[in-house]
């Protein structure tokens, strides 16, 4: 995808790009082909919802108001002096900003994340649940006369 509305990369920035375009051309083959597993379905929401916003913006925009409510504004000056492939500070040209890195999660945790990050953390915590529960078992459909239990 090439973004609407930013100029041209700075060369040196498309092969990082395209790799992060590639690592997510991989991300979403596993997560389809594990579909059938509880809780892929949602990490695949997630994985299209951060790749859409990056596709769109040709890389993830970043709120300041998240980098400050998350302990790391220290990182504006990078973000706005050298924008790395993946993130730039987040400006009103950028498209789709609510689904950029705009919620801020303080110390200890100290990031700024992204409603696809939330879907993807998420449906890794329901895999890792399903798995916990092990297989499903069907049951038998009741055929109307129960069975008695008899002693002797």
């Amino acid at each position: 995808m090439t973004p609407v509305n930013k100029p041209p990369e700075v060369p040196g920035t498309s092969v990082p790009l395209v790799c992060l375009y590639l690592s997510f051309a991989l991300l979403i083959v596993f997560t389809i082909k594990n579909i059938r597993v509880f809780g892929f379905a949602v990490i695949l929401a997630g994985v299209l919802c951060n790749l859409l916003v990056i596709g769109a913006n040709g890389g993830m925009p970043v709120s300041k108001a998240a980098l400050r409510g998350s302990d790391q504004g220290r990182f504006l000056g990078d973000l706005e002096n050298n924008p790395y492939p993946k993130h730039h500070l987040a400006t009103d040209d950028d498209l789709l900003r609510f689904l950029g890195d705009v919620i801020p999660l303080p110390e200890p945790i100290a990031q700024a994340i992204s409603i696809g990050d939330i879907l993807t953390y998420g449906g890794v915590g329901l895999v890792v649940v399903g798995a916990m529960r092990g297989p499903s078992r069907r049951r038998e459909p009741a055929t109307g006369t129960p069975e008695v239990a008899r002693a002797g």
